[in-house]
């Protein structure tokens, strides 16, 4: 009777499990289902279950981190704070090197400067100079004594048209308390916009120098040393004439990529090409100016050669490269050769045969080698020549023309290595002068030669640019743009969202369930096993204490043949 209210409990606790044994609990139950489930049915779950992580992953990551990321305002202070309207002169620069000498009342525990410009107060985490010094790293420097370790010592200001007085007050951060003011020193602005047309190497940095402190009794208090550089802010009718070939242009995209790739790499710039110029017969530059660069072209310019819409190195139109509306700031270096017209002339022949060999070569088609860029992990041997991103093709033109040195690697240099962020070095006493930085380029909504045709220089642009490539909210076009990518304006590549979400993200995922599922499977069969062991144990126990006699056992065979005879019966037939 007991072993017949067992076998009842088996079958009423198993429910199709396959394994025959009862294991309590609802969790339990749900595996068992899953379990005896088909495999083509587990595999559809795991793809689907995989699908939809990825799917809110990529939601997650645009509305994010990268939203984060590309998407914060540019407070001033930061370098790629804009100041390139009618009212801006250009951008300061402001480096202090190390400061001595500070007069303080007790122990200084987290010094830092402030720029007070025409009485406007900078008083932000983004505008303070050394908000990250720790007086603790205090180092010997100057005469003065000790120096803290200025290791944030870099801010960038916009200068107006009206601007006189820049005020550095120096503060000590008590952290809890309210801050400790030290020192100051007036500096008049028109010291630092020295624009030389003609400056040396070492003239890059306008202005160094030492400046007395004086404490609020006007007291000697210390001394700094600053470093500046001026970047002025021109239109670009007003430095047109004087651009050649070889000069820089960079590039900050107005896109969700251009966007991303400013963040990813950590720079102001998303983009990098070439001025160029026509040669006349005598070999002097002449003409309207044109722009040579291995380019995505997502707004369609025409080739000044071929007039198509090419993707890969191109000849396009300055001007409608500039006005297109695809950038929200442009930038140019001029490029410094000693040597005069003669010079120059002998580079532009030189530029002129290297973009000839150049002509047609496919936009970067391996794209972990731009990737691999960022980590400079390309070697000369793993290159590839057949495709080319916009950085490798500026790099290979400097190598080509003996200013870069030949052990450099085109397939590791990047974008921002072609501006002030990285001076780069040039070969035969050559180098860049600071970037000038072009006023209102979106100042045609939807790109100059595309709402204005008849001022296109080089052929039509076929794409009109609209704020939804920079969207980072709906409306943005369909979803799978907003999660996967606008894949507008590459300038580096791709958007490493979608490497990181599908290649990377897609198989952990799915190794993780498939781990998940043979792992249970696992567990159940442990515990079934010992469920059964305990079954046979409880049988085998009554069976020695109760031993059936051995007449009613043929009795009962010869009256119930099909019977079960004893729960030892029972056992041995499961095992």
């Amino acid at each position: 009777s007991s072993h017949s209210k067992s076998s009842s409990l088996i079958r009423e606790n198993t429910k199709g499990n396959p394994y025959g044994v009862p294991l309590e609990g609802k969790v339990w139950n749900v595996a068992y289902r899953l379990m005896s489930m088909r495999k083509l049915w587990v595999l559809l779950m795991i793809l689907t279950l995989s699908s939809v992580f990825m799917v809110g992953f990529g939601v997650w990551l645009r509305y994010g981190p990268v939203a984060w990321a590309v998407g914060k305002e540019a407070f001033e202070g930061m370098r790629d704070h804009s100041c390139t309207h009618d009212h801006d002169l250009g951008k300061l620069e402001i480096s202090l090197k190390w400061a001595s000498g500070l007069k303080v009342p007790d122990t200084l525990l987290r010094p830092f400067g402030m720029i007070v410009m025409d009485g406007d107060v900078m008083d932000w985490y983004q505008a303070r100079i050394g908000w990250n010094v720790q007086y603790g790293q205090a180092q010997q420097s100057g005469r003065a004594g000790d120096s803290p370790v200025w290791d944030d010592a870099t801010r960038w200001y916009c200068i107006h048209n009206d601007s006189k007085v820049m005020e550095l007050q120096m503060w000590d951060d008590n952290i809890i308390t309210s801050n400790t003011y030290l020192a100051s020193v007036n500096l008049s602005v028109a010291d630092f916009l020295r624009e030389d047309p003609n400056p040396t190497q070492e003239g890059l940095v306008n202005n160094k120098g030492n400046y007395e402190l004086v404490d609020a009794n006007g007291n000697f208090a210390g001394i700094v040393h600053l470093e500046t550089r001026y970047y002025p802010s021109k239109d670009l009718s007003e430095i047109y004439d004087t651009l050649a070939s070889g000069d820089i242009l960079l590039f900050s995209g107005a896109t969700v990529n251009g966007n991303f790739i400013k963040a990813a790499t950590k720079s102001e710039w998303s983009h990098v090409g070439l001025v160029y110029k026509e040669s006349n017969a005598r070999g002097e530059e002449e003409g309207t100016l044109k722009m040579i660069e291995s380019s995505t072209n997502h707004a369609g310019l025409y080739d000044c050669d071929d007039q198509i819409d090419n993707w890969g190195t191109e000849k396009v139109s300055l001007r409608d490269k500039v006005y297109s509306s695809f950038y929200d700031k442009v930038a140019v270096r001029r490029l410094y050769l000693p040597g005069g017209h003669e010079a120059r002339n002998g580079f532009s022949k030189r530029l002129i045969k290297f973009y000839e060999s150049k002509r047609g070569t496919q936009y970067e088609e391996f794209q972990m080698e731009m990737v691999k860029a960022y980590f400079s992990w390309n070697t000369a041997n793993n290159e590839s020549r057949n495709t080319l991103f916009c950085s490798e093709f500026v790099a290979l033109a400097y190598i080509d023309a003996e200013l870069l040195s030949a052990d450099r690697v085109p397939a590791n240099v990047l974008q921002w290595e072609f501006s002030s962020e990285s001076e780069i070095n040039l070969l035969q006493g050559a180098y860049l002068h600071n970037e000038v930085y072009l006023r209102d380029v979106q100042r045609y909504s939807k790109g100059r030669c595309y709402m204005h045709p008849e001022m296109c220089e080089c052929g039509m642009q076929k794409y009109p640019y609209s704020d939804r490539y920079a969207c980072m909210v709906p409306p943005c076009g369909s979803i799978w743009k907003l999660v996967w990518g606008g894949m507008i304006d590459l300038g580096l590549g791709f958007p490493l969202e979608v490497l990181i979400t599908v290649v990377g993200l897609g198989w952990i995922l799915a190794g993780i369930l498939a781990n998940i599922f043979v792992f249970s499977h696992l567990l159940i069969w442990i515990r079934s096993r010992k469920k059964l062991a305990e079954y046979v144990a409880a049988d085998l126990h009554s069976v020695m204490k109760n031993p059936p006699d051995s007449a009613s056992l043929h009795s009962d065979k010869l009256s119930n043949p099909t019977a079960v005879s004893s729960p030892a019966t029972n056992v041995a037939k499961a095992l």
